[in-house]
C-alpha cells in the first residue's frame, strides 16, 4: 500500500453527509442530505489511529517512508444525480478544484485528550486534516427565474438563461440553485525519511471518496437550526408533510389583526412555490423500481374549487423530458433529488383549470399529493401553503410593484408593495468649459466678410454664438424608487428582510417590448411582462400600531439598467 499501514488507518471524521457520525459523538442531526453553500461545509480525514508514533505534536522530522504528510482534497459538481455519474463511477462530475491541506494544528489546549470522543486520558495518537470547501461551491450555485406564466423551469427556457447556450459553464443546467458534491481525498506520503521528497499517492485503494452531498444556494442563519433538517426534503414515500422552500408567513396570527395567509392578487402571473425532491416512492430496495401513479401540487378554494398543477413534472426527466415510464418504470436516481418549483399564481391557475378562482374566492391552498401502489391514492406528502385574494383596486397614479427575489432557502419569493410610491431620476454629468463668445460682435455682423457667413455666427475667435460656455460631455442616469408595504406584523417584517439581503431582485412591469415579444414568440415570452433586476439601496422599518406590533417597510431601489443617454 502506498500509505504507511494501510487505508485502514484512514478514517472519515467529519463531513456533511456521513454514515458513522455516531462512532465519533456527534448525532443524527448531523447528517444532512441537504446543505446549504453558504454554511460552513467541513471535510475531516484522521490518520494513524493505531500508529502510536503518530501524534498531533509529530515533529516533521519523526515521519518514516509513507507516513502521509498532506491531503488534497479534489472538489467535484454535477447537477444530476445518479450512482453511475459519481466521480467513483467514472461519470459526468465536473472538476471545481482541489485544496492540498496539511495537519491540522496540534489540539495543544487538550493535551492528552481526544476531542473527537469527548474522552479524558487518551493519548493523542493521529493526525486530523481539515478542509473547508463552501467557497469552492458557492462559485457554482445561482438562481433560477421562471418566465411569467410558465409553470416550471424547464429545458427549453429560464430566466437564468438556457443552459446549452447562455450560461457561463456549460455544465450549469436550468436548475442553478442546486448542485451535487463529491469530495474525493489522495494522500501526499514521504517517500524517505529524511528526505523532504513528497510523492502523492493516486492508486485506488489508497483513495477516499466521500458521500454524495445535495448542495442549495441558502443562507442558513447562525441562530437556526443545524443546516437544513430533515423537514424539508420531499419523499413521496413519506407521509409526512414537508417544507417548501420559503419562510413566508404560512399561519394565523390570533388577535393581530393580520392573518398568516400570503396576500395574491388576481392578476399576479408569477408566483413561485419551490421544494426539495428527495425521493419517489419504490416497491424494492435502492436500484430501484418505482410504482408513482401520479404526482402534481392540488389547489383547493375557499369555495370548494380544485385544480391539479403538474408543470414542474417537466423538470423531472433527463433535460426536461418527461415520458410514461415516469409513471410505471423503472426510475434510476436521476430523477430525483434536485430543487423543483410550480408556479401556484391565481392568473397561471385559472390558465390551466379555468374559473377555478372567482369572484367569490376569498382564500386558497396548495400543497403536494402522490398516489402510488404502495403507498396510496391522494396523499399529502407536503404543508400546506396558505394564499388570501388581494382585490383592492389599483387606482393610483402609480400602479403597484411587484417583487420577486431570491429567498434564503434557495427559492423565488414575492410580494406586491402599494403605498406611497415615488420615483427619482439621479444623474452624473461631465463638463467641458468653454470661453463665451462676443455677442456684441456678432450682433453687428452683416455677413460681408469672406470668412464669416451669416449662417455662423462667430466672433473672430470662432466661439459660436449659440454653444454654451459650460457643455455637457456625457451624462449617466439612473432611475430610483422608494415604495411603502402594508402594515406587517413581527413574522412577516421578519420574513421581508430577506428582499433586503437576497443578491437578486427583480420587479415585474408591463412594457411595450414584453408586448411584442409576447406576440412574435409566446413560447420564450409568454407574457406582455417583464422581469427588471433592481439593486435595493436601503430600506426602513417605520411603526404602524405599537401595541399591536406592526410596522411598514420602506423600500428604496434602483433600476439596474440605466437610463440610455446620448453624449455630446
Amino acid at each position: 500500500m502506498g500509505i504507511n499501514g494501510g487505508t485502514g488507518n484512514v478514517n472519515i471524521l467529519k463531513s456533511p453527509r456521513s454514515s458513522n457520525l455516531t462512532a465519533y459523538g456527534y448525532g443524527d442531526s448531523d447528517h444532512q442530505v441537504l446543505v446549504s453553500c453558504n454554511s460552513p461545509m467541513i471535510y475531516q480525514l484522521q490518520w494513524g489511529q493505531t500508529l502510536a508514533n503518530v501524534t498531533n505534536l509529530m515533529p516533521e522530522s519523526a515521519y518514516v517512508a509513507n507516513d502521509v504528510v498532506n491531503i488534497v482534497f479534489e472538489v467535484w459538481i454535477g447537477n444530476e444525480y445518479a450512482v453511475s455519474q459519481s466521480i467513483s463511477g467514472g461519470g459526468n462530475m465536473f472538476f471545481a478544484g482541489a485544496l492540498r491541506k496539511s495537519r491540522d494544528l496540534p489540539y495543544v489546549a487538550n493535551e492528552g485528550i481526544n476531542p473527537q470522543w469527548n474522552q479524558g486520558n487518551i493519548d493523542i495518537d493521529f493526525h486530523t486534516f481539515t478542509v473547508d470547501i463552501a467557497p469552492i461551491i458557492k462559485s457554482y450555485l445561482s438562481y433560477t427565474l421562471t418566465p411569467m406564466m410558465k409553470g416550471s423551469p424547464s429545458s427549453q427556457y429560464a430566466m437564468s438563461g438556457d443552459y446549452n447556450t447562455n450560461d457561463l459553464l456549460d455544465f450549469t443546467s436550468i436548475d442553478g440553485t442546486h448542485r451535487f458534491v463529491d469530495v474525493r481525498a489522495k494522500f501526499e506520503v514521504y517517500e524517505q525519511n529524511p528526505s523532504i521528497s513528497k510523492k502523492l499517492i493516486e492508486s485506488p485503494g489508497d483513495i477516499k471518496d466521500f458521500s454524495t452531498t445535495n448542495v442549495i444556494n441558502a443562507a442558513i442563519q447562525h441562530n437556526d437550526k443545524i443546516g437544513l433538517n430533515n423537514s424539508m426534503l420531499v419523499c413521496s414515500s413519506s407521509t409526512t408533510s414537508k417544507q417548501f422552500l420559503t419562510n413566508s408567513p404560512n399561519e394565523n396570527f390570533a388577535g393581530k389583526g393580520i392573518t398568516g395567509y400570503k396576500d395574491i392578487r388576481m392578476d399576479d402571473e408569477a408566483e413561485f412555490l419551490s421544494w426539495f425532491q428527495y425521493r419517489f416512492a419504490n416497491t424494492g430496495s435502492p436500484g430501484y423500481t418505482y410504482d408513482m401513479t401520479d404526482y402534481y401540487i392540488r389547489i383547493t378554494t375557499s369555495d370548494a374549487n380544485t385544480a391539479n398543477l403538474r408543470s414542474f413534472q417537466e423538470t423531472l426527466g433527463n433535460d426536461g423530458a418527461i415520458s410514461s415510464a415516469f409513471w410505471t418504470g423503472v426510475w434510476t436516481d436521476t430523477y430525483v433529488y434536485r430543487v423543483l418549483s410550480q408556479n401556484v399564481s391565481p392568473a397561471f391557475i385559472n390558465s390551466v383549470t379555468p374559473n377555478t378562482i372567482t369572484s367569490a374566492t376569498e382564500s386558497y391552498s396548495a400543497k403536494l399529493i402522490c398516489s402510488g401502489t404502495t403507498l396510496g391514492s391522494g396523499v399529502t406528502v407536503s404543508e400546506p401553503r396558505y394564499y388570501k385574494i388581494d382585490r383592492e383596486p389599483v387606482n393610483l397614479a402609480y400602479d403597484f410593484v411587484r417583487f420577486h427575489w431570491l429567498n434564503r432557502m434557495g427559492g423565488i419569493d414575492s410580494y406586491t408593495a402599494k403605498r406611497d410610491i415615488s420615483e427619482t431620476v439621479m444623474s452624473n454629468k461631465v463638463f467641458f468649459e468653454r470661453k463665451s463668445p462676443n455677442p456684441l460682435y456678432v450682433q453687428q455682423y452683416d455677413g460681408t466678410a469672406p470668412l464669416f457667413p451669416q449662417s455662423s455666427p462667430r466672433d473672430p475667435l470662432g466661439n459660436d454664438l449659440y454653444k454654451p460656455s459650460v457643455t455637457t460631455v456625457s451624462v449617466e442616469a439612473t432611475r430610483k424608487k422608494s415604495v411603502y408595504t402594508e402594515p406587517l406584523n413581527s413574522v412577516e417584517s421578519k420574513w421581508m428582510e430577506e428582499i433586503i439581503t437576497s443578491p437578486n431582485v427583480w420587479i415585474e412591469l408591463d412594457t411595450e417590448a414584453g408586448e411584442w415579444a409576447n406576440d412574435i414568440n409566446p413560447t420564450s415570452h409568454p407574457s406582455t411582462r417583464d422581469y427588471f433586476p433592481v439593486t435595493i439601496n436601503n430600506t426602513e422599518f417605520e411603526t404602524v400600531n405599537q401595541e399591536l406590533g406592526l410596522v411598514k417597510l420602506n423600500i428604496q431601489y434602483t433600476m439596474s439598467h440605466s437610463i440610455n443617454t446620448q453624449s455630446n
